[in-house]
């Protein structure tokens, strides 16, 4: 089933139930397929921050909403070494061409390596992320039994106004604070209120098919054009925590490089965010009040 608020659910609150029951399910089938970690610990993180997104926008009518959003966020954390090291390999392979032309394949294998033995390292303390998925499963399967309970206080437009409001509101207010002070923590702040608002537009969707779609687009390549430059900034702090028994030389060379990318990517999303964020967050919400209406009409 999609993501998205549909008219058949016959009220928020059963969809609500629903959507949670089918990201959950999701998240705990990923688990048990035999795919690759790295495949399932980007899907359950992934279904952890969909179901993020679900209680934020029902939080003013949700009496559960902080314990569970607290309950999605730690099981998200439970993976959050893996993706690092899974980012800091895949942002050296993406920068690794470049660096070629001035270094062998050798020195860049060797590198690599290096950079893949030090993860192994960190996570040699008898918990792996095999361990740390059964322990996720445990944690999923506890919240699905919750979720077939929840209620909420209102329904319909009343239930998500509060919570769509608060969530573009914080978009706009992370927004200008990249403007006056675009650090890394900063640019990390506006995606995350960017993705709420990215999936709160997919579950909206049915209110204006074709526009939600199109603004949906636009925030999903603005997370990820933002997301890349938080992986980039990751990278080149695994680079500055290296031993000085590495290839130094290489290792400046990819810092270099990475501020490049760094420094291309936040031109290319300021122009995103002016766009994507034009409407004030009193606009957006009237405009999509009206829709909303003329859709349940």
């Amino acid at each position: 089933m999609a993501y998205r608020i549909r008219r058949k659910d016959h009220g928020c609150e059963k969809a609500m139930r629903r959507i949670a029951q089918e990201q959950i399910g999701k998240a705990l089938l990923a688990i048990d397929d035999g795919a690759s970690l790295s495949e399932t610990v980007h899907d359950v993180r992934k279904r952890c921050k969909k179901m993020r997104a679900l209680i934020h926008l029902m939080r003013a009518a949700f009496p559960d909403a902080s314990a569970e959003n607290d309950a999605f966020r730690d099981i998200a954390k439970l993976l959050a070494s893996s993706r690092d090291a899974h980012v800091t390999l895949d942002c050296f392979d993406a920068l690794a061409g470049d660096a070629g032309r001035r270094f062998g394949a050798e020195r860049l294998a060797a590198f690599r390596g290096s950079l893949a033995q030090d993860f192994a390292g960190e996570n040699a303390d008898g918990e792996g992320i095999p361990d740390r998925l059964d322990q996720c499963r445990d944690l999923l399967e506890a919240a699905r039994q919750r979720s077939r309970k929840w209620t909420l206080d209102a329904d319909g437009w009343g239930a998500m106004e509060d919570g769509l409001k608060r969530s573009y509101s914080r978009a706009h207010a992370a927004a200008d604070t990249v403007r006056r002070h675009p650090d890394v923590a900063a640019w990390h702040e506006l995606r995350r209120h960017i993705k709420y608002h990215w999936y709160h537009t997919r579950l909206l969707e049915k209110i204006a098919p074709s526009a939600m779609r199109q603004r949906a687009r636009m925030a999903r390549k603005l997370t990820e054009a933002i997301g890349t430059h938080h992986d980039l900034a990751v990278f080149s702090d695994r680079l500055s925590a290296m031993g000085r028994d590495v290839d130094r030389e290489l290792a400046e060379l990819l810092a270099i490089l990475s501020r490049r990318r760094r420094a291309m990517l936040e031109a290319k999303a300021q122009e995103m965010v002016a766009k994507l964020l034009s409407p004030s967050p009193g606009e957006l919400v009237a405009d999509w009040r009206s829709r909303w209406k003329r859709w349940q009409a």
